[in-house]
């Protein structure tokens, strides 16, 4: 591991009870990189995701963040120093169009302080440049011809894109990404993909879990492998999926292109 990544999580364990849910787990991620986080059902993922982002408290280890320590920080307070992560069930604001539920991200985002070097606009500007965000954000994804939609009439996929939006409105610059493409289809999945490696050429730095491993093989830098808790791998896509450890975890796994390695 390098000393200046952006994200840096160091022997990290979980305990729940008698179950170790993670067992020194380190994997870093730099600006600019695309790690891929993979591994069987139970392996630990989610438990990770959650301990980075404060969802958990791991039981030992550290986890740091643009240099902080960020491992005893609250949620919202590791999401406002710009680390932002999604969920497997998009949670948005059913009875809201897409439009709005972008906007309220983007809204909740803007510093509400009244610091020294704070900018005043009129409001008229204010709602100009967010709906220029937001129709940008919207573009970027695809999501135009359903932007007036409400979030309660979305499909599986569409939702997946919505919730990505959403967590972009925020500006972070460290994005985990908790199963992306589950649940789309081959174009929804291709403008996702496309999406994710823009984020790369922007300097974010992008955290992957996804059982879709033909996704993750073609848009990471380098996969962690987790199996009970462990990490098993870590390497190069090509190196990762020749490792015999790697294949061992997944035998007996569904082989039919979304789950092989």
């Amino acid at each position: 591991m390098t000393a200046t990544a952006y994200l840096s999580v160091t022997d990290v364990s979980v305990r729940f009870g008698g179950v170790h849910a993670l067992r020194g787990v380190s994997l870093t991620i730099d600006r600019g990189e695309i790690v891929g986080l993979i591994g069987p059902n139970g392996a630990g993922k989610t438990t990770l995701f959650n301990a980075i982002t404060g969802l958990i408290r791991p039981t030992s280890g550290d986890i740091v963040f643009a240099g902080k320590s960020i491992v005893r920080l609250p949620m919202e307070r590791i999401a406002r120093e710009g680390l932002v992560r999604t969920f497997q069930q998009t949670e948005l604001f059913d009875e809201l169009s897409v439009v709005d539920n972008v906007r309220v991200a983007l809204h909740a985002a803007q510093p509400q302080g009244r610091g020294e070097q704070r900018v005043y606009l009129s409001k008229a500007d204010v709602e100009a440049a967010q709906t220029r965000a937001v129709q940008d954000l919207l573009g970027d994804l695809g999501l135009e011809h359903v932007a007036t939609t409400t979030a309660g009439e979305l499909d599986h996929g569409h939702r997946k894109l919505v919730g990505i939006a959403v967590a972009l409105a925020t500006a972070p610059s460290c994005l985990l990404l908790d199963e992306p493409v589950a649940g789309m289809n081959a174009r929804e999945v291709a403008r996702c993909l496309s999406l994710i490696e823009t984020l790369r050429s922007r300097g974010l730095a992008v955290l992957l879990v996804e059982h879709n491993v033909r996704a993750v093989m073609q848009v990471t830098d380098r996969i962690v492998v987790l199996n009970f808790g462990s990490v098993i791998a870590v390497g190069s896509p090509s190196d990762v999926q020749a490792d015999d450890a790697v294949r061992e975890a997944y035998l007996g796994a569904d082989t039919d292109g979304s789950a092989d390695v």
